[in-house]
């Protein structure tokens, strides 16, 4: 996994959300808690990690489990992008985390997983208690195992500090995450990546990718205008 493939998944997610949800085509998922902002937020979270299972899982027969309560978008673009054939099927019960998929035959069966967290005003600090907020949610990605793990999360200006800066803020405490819970939590091969981007239109291009390479937690800014 790098930067590359990181950016081309959340491009291709976001144009399959504007797609499948039938936005306008500059569509962004502004500051706003209220819906349709967060789902919306959350169906390109859902999207981007369907984006990532189809280039990394393997097996004959594919279970992609996700639940992200009544958000009936997320379950929508499931259904649109992820269950193309009988052998991919798409069960609405959560395990553990936002999304996974399972190959049940597998040595290991959790292949990918991802975890979104689109409350753009969060703390972004390290310490994942309180159990809510980016740590917490990052926290759960990196205890459970899998092949392919993926964070997503929308971030605002909070406390007069203004979205980009907190974005970097974030990125920075991601990696101490990594750096203390990683050793324990994070197999050999393992790939890791995460996506923050500011909720505002104007911004853009400060959203920032993150990911694990050789053993190294690397992050930089989004290629600019690619949003």
């Amino acid at each position: 996994m790098n930067k590359t493939e990181l950016e081309q998944w959340l491009v291709i997610a976001k144009n399959n959300t504007i797609k499948q949800l039938k936005l306008q085509t500059d569509w962004w998922p502004l500051s706003s808690n209220s819906k349709p902002y967060a789902a919306q937020a959350s169906a390109w979270g859902i999207a981007f990690f369907t984006e990532a299972a189809l280039n990394r899982a393997a097996g004959e027969v594919l279970t992609a489990r996700c639940s992200n309560g009544s958000n009936n978008l997320s379950q929508s673009i499931v259904d649109a992008l992820w269950v193309s054939s009988p052998d991919r099927i798409h069960d609405k019960d959560q395990l553990m985390l936002d999304y996974c998929v399972v190959n049940q035959t597998a040595s290991s069966p959790i292949q990918v997983t991802g975890e979104s967290e689109v409350g753009p005003s969060h703390p972004i600090d390290f310490n994942p208690i309180p159990t809510n907020g980016y740590a917490w949610d990052f926290y759960k990605l990196l205890i459970v195992p899998s092949a392919t793990r993926l964070f997503f999360a929308r971030v605002a200006s909070s406390g007069g500090v203004g979205a980009p800066q907190r974005i970097e803020a974030l990125a920075k405490s991601l990696r101490k995450l990594i750096d203390i819970y990683g050793p324990t939590f994070l197999r050999p091969n393992d790939e890791l990546g995460a996506v923050l981007i500011p909720s505002t239109t104007s911004q853009r291009d400060g959203a920032i990718i993150l990911w694990v390479s050789q053993g190294r937690v690397r992050f930089e800014k989004i290629t600019p205008g690619l949003l």
